[in-house]
């Protein structure tokens, strides 16, 4: 499960390749304090950086835990964002399989 250290109000974003059918996937995300979860298109992800209101296969906001199977198009290349809205820097592991 790779680690990632988020600093206060950051966020990382993961890309996933485009498949030619549609695939479920199943994804993990724990931290040591909440953080907030998305998995979404290039659409959502450019609604995201524009500070406008997403299109998502999956938001929650303020877990420490996420774990959740979705739906992904087929060619559609994918993005799983994770965003630290803590003031203190928070470990997150995430895994994603299908």
């Amino acid at each position: 499960m790779p680690v990632e250290l988020l600093e206060s109000d950051t966020h990382v974003v993961i890309k996933y390749p485009a498949r030619t059918r549609k695939r479920r996937i199943e994804f993990d995300v724990e931290a040591n304090d909440p953080v907030t979860a998305y998995v979404m298109d290039k659409d959502g992800l450019d609604q995201f950086y524009a500070g406008e209101d997403m299109d998502v296969f999956y938001g929650l906001r303020r877990r420490r835990k996420h774990n959740d199977e979705v739906t992904i198009p087929p060619n559609t290349p994918w993005y799983l964002v994770i965003m630290n809205d803590e003031d203190v820097p928070v470990a997150v592991r995430y895994d994603v399989s299908g």
